[in-house]
């Protein structure tokens, strides 16, 4: 099976891809660049991004810790 991931996408397009603002990106491609990656290219005006540095650098991401939230009864201040 071939892959349908695109190499590059425009701006609105990630910021879709990746739930993400515009400004997230950007701050995200300063942190990329300053680590010599190249996340974003410029063809003519516009502004392309490489999904590939963006999906391994949220591939390398930790996985979350998300603890199991407490019962209702034990919000409300009764015991169980």
């Amino acid at each position: 099976m071939a892959d349908d991931t695109p190499t590059h996408l425009s701006m609105p397009r990630a910021q879709a891809r990746y739930s993400s603002s515009r400004a997230g990106l950007y701050r995200l491609f300063a942190h990329l660049i300053a680590q010599g990656e190249k996340p974003v290219v410029k063809n003519g005006r516009k502004t392309l991004v490489v999904t590939r540095v963006l999906d391994n650098h949220y591939a390398s991401l930790p996985a979350a810790k998300i603890k199991a939230p407490k019962s209702n009864a034990t919000l409300a201040g009764e015991v169980v």
